[in-house]
């Protein structure tokens, strides 16, 4: 009887240990978060403007000169801050606007979902109330490819080019191998699990591990951290990615009829996190059909492989965007 005694003590003893550490790792996780967020808002500003957009802000940052506006449309969770090394050089030869999507980066939140009607309309507001006049040349990269498509389809007077840079596809989930379909499903339950532990900071743990893995991005790795882990980013991320798994909700017929068009992929396998076969099933797809149809989109398309880099051209390739800009917006001028 004694002896079973002492076992319950000590079970006791073991549990309330355990609270008491789960209890303190929770505070210590919020002063953690507290911290960072106060050292965030006295760090970072926005190198642009916030425009309204009918009641709320949009970020809005434009260099350059010259007609026709180049836009530049961020991938899934990216900030406009994801093109700083894309700008400059677009600036050198005509009017270049980056911008945060409602949540994103510097801007207030949007109405959910994000769905990419919304998204369009958000950037055409945007645009309009910072003075930005059409025409423009689109330049999307990933899952932003989406969106420029639907401003076409949308706006089809409003736009004399596009750049694809990696961009995806409307069937890359139909059409894929089941192993990505499933990363994908696993991503938006993580995407939940961060909302909800926001507060005590594994968001900011998580992301500044995964930032600093890219050498080419240091520079900007706390910034971006700093904005990719604000509740309104995650939220909007969350909702995007779940139009994105919709197959981004591209309007059928959504084509770019006969405009200028410079499509780039990626040089670098990437190994999407999937097992050795399914990752090269899934490039072989990516390179050999999903990229070359959508250089077909426009009866003016080309494809251009980027050697050397990976999925986050913009950031690890930028003078290769820089030169396809170039090209369009040259292509998009009268004679």
């Amino acid at each position: 009887m004694a002896r079973g005694e002492k076992a319950r003590r000590w079970v006791k003893r073991i549990l309330l240990g355990l609270v008491a550490l789960v209890v303190g790792l929770v505070i210590a996780g919020a002063v953690y978060e507290a911290f960072g967020s106060w050292s965030d808002a006295r760090r970072f500003r926005p190198p642009g403007r916030l425009v309204d957009v009918g009641g709320r802000r949009i970020h809005l940052h434009c260099t350059g000169s010259g007609s026709p506006t180049v836009v530049l449309e961020s991938g899934l969770g990216m900030p406009a801050m994801s093109w700083r090394k894309v700008q400059p050089g677009v600036a050198a030869f005509a009017t270049v606007c980056s911008y945060d999507r409602a949540g994103y980066g510097y801007s207030e939140a949007g109405p959910l979902p994000r769905t990419l009607e919304r998204r369009v309309e958000d950037l055409h507001a945007a645009l309009r109330a910072g003075g930005r006049p059409p025409p423009y040349v689109l330049v999307a990269h990933s899952a932003g490819g989406f969106l420029a498509r639907g401003f076409r389809h949308r706006y089809p007077g409003e736009v004399a080019g596009v750049v694809l840079v990696d961009a995806s596809h409307e069937q890359q989930f139909t059409r894929s191998p089941a192993s990505f379909t499933a990363m994908w499903r696993d991503g938006l339950d993580m995407d939940r699990i961060l909302a909800v532990l926001a507060p005590i900071g594994l968001p900011r743990l998580l992301l500044g591990m995964e930032a600093r893995g890219y050498p080419s991005a240091a520079t900007m790795a706390d910034e971006f951290v700093a904005l990719g882990v604000r509740p309104s980013a995650i939220e909007a991320m969350h909702s995007e990615a779940q139009s994105f798994q919709r197959g981004g909700e591209v309007p059928a017929g959504a084509t770019l009829g006969d405009l200028p068009l410079v499509v780039l992929t990626a040089g670098r396998a990437e190994s999407w996190g999937l097992p050795k076969g399914d990752a090269a099933a899934m490039r072989k797809l990516w390179v050999d059909e999903l990229q070359p149809e959508l250089a077909r989109l426009s009866t003016r398309g080309r494809r251009a492989i980027v050697e050397g880099s990976g999925h986050q051209i913009p950031i690890e390739q930028p003078r290769a965007v820089v030169e396809a800009v170039r090209e369009v917006v040259d292509a998009s001028r009268p004679p």
